[in-house]
């Protein structure tokens, strides 16, 4: 996508006859939407909005156009621009072709609302605490099952739109229900909140975290081909075979086996993405466990 044309003199009068003290620095959140309270943090890069994969925030609703607005900052304002969506694209309920927001609208796409929100407010942090708790399994502070999932299916866009690499990992803990059956479900959430650490604690920017659910984790690894996720993947592995959890005096150790794919652009969707790094896992799960299983070859170093 190019970058929107600056507004000439004519268009910003149109916009407002007076404008407002710049925005220091906002970002967006969805308020109402499939995407409930995602935030996205406003930059100097146009951000465009619908439901195509190129776009830089996709939304799944139909009401939606592919490409539907962009917005984007400009002089220390913020500003949407409609690209001639089907349903329009509002602000504050009123529809707009071009349009200043500020601090406390609200941008309608499609059935999707966003508000923009000023960074170091009193209501940025109260939509922090409420993102927060949308966002990450409280157990183990990695993101939940549905947030990871939006994060996936944007990384994914952007590695379809910049031709970048893009690597998946699904980790699951061996034998869990025996620590569960032996020792207890306190001790078992014990393990998993030593796991969630131990993702946290190793993982680095752009890498990211979530529970799958149960003892099932996934880590996504943006920007890297195979081989590089490969060695990551081992790293995890032999760090959580190594640690023991304290629970309640008792010493515990869990091993994990871990399906690894990397994105392509054969791939038709990211489900298929994600079906093949399960299918891995359990490839993993039946050559033994505590090993990392890939498509591109029979059998993965073990637990060496």
């Amino acid at each position: 996508m190019s970058p929107p044309k600056p507004l000439d003199t004519t268009q910003r009068q149109q916009v407002l006859r007076q404008l407002p003290a710049p925005t220091e620095g906002a970002v967006l959140m969805v308020v109402h939407g499939e995407r409930f309270s995602q935030r996205i943090a406003l930059d100097q890069r146009p951000l465009s909005i619908g439901r195509g994969d190129d776009c830089g925030f996709r939304i799944d609703d139909p009401a939606a156009s592919r490409r539907h607005c962009v917005v984007w900052l400009e002089d220390g304002r913020f500003w949407v621009r409609d690209l001639g969506s089907t349903n329009q694209t509002c602000v504050n309920d009123r529809g707009v072709t071009l349009a200043e927001l500020s601090a406390g609208d609200y941008l309608t796409v499609g059935d999707t609302v966003f508000r923009l929100i000023r960074n170091g407010t009193l209501e940025a942090r109260y939509h922090s605490g409420l993102h927060r708790l949308s966002t990450l399994d409280m157990l183990t502070q990695v993101y939940n099952r549905r947030h990871f999932r939006d994060l996936l299916d944007a990384a994914c866009a952007e590695a379809r739109a910049a031709h970048m690499p893009l690597s998946l990992i699904f980790l699951d803990l061996d034998h869990f229900k025996r620590i569960n059956d032996s020792h207890g479900h306190c001790a078992g959430d014990a393990v998993l909140q030593d796991v969630g650490r131990l993702l946290k604690a190793e993982l680095q920017v752009p890498e990211l975290a979530g529970r799958l659910g149960g003892e099932e984790f996934a880590v996504l690894l943006p920007h890297t081909r195979l081989p590089t996720a490969r060695n990551r993947a081992q790293t995890l592995r032999r760090i959580i075979a190594a640690h023991t959890t304290d629970a309640n005096g008792e010493a515990l150790k869990v091993t994990a086996s871990l399906g690894l794919v990397e994105w392509n652009e054969q791939m038709s969707s990211v489900a298929e993405l994600m079906h093949e790094a399960d299918r891995q896992l359990y490839r993993a799960k039946a050559l033994g466990r505590n090993r990392v299983c890939t498509p591109v070859e029979q059998v993965e170093c073990g637990a060496g």
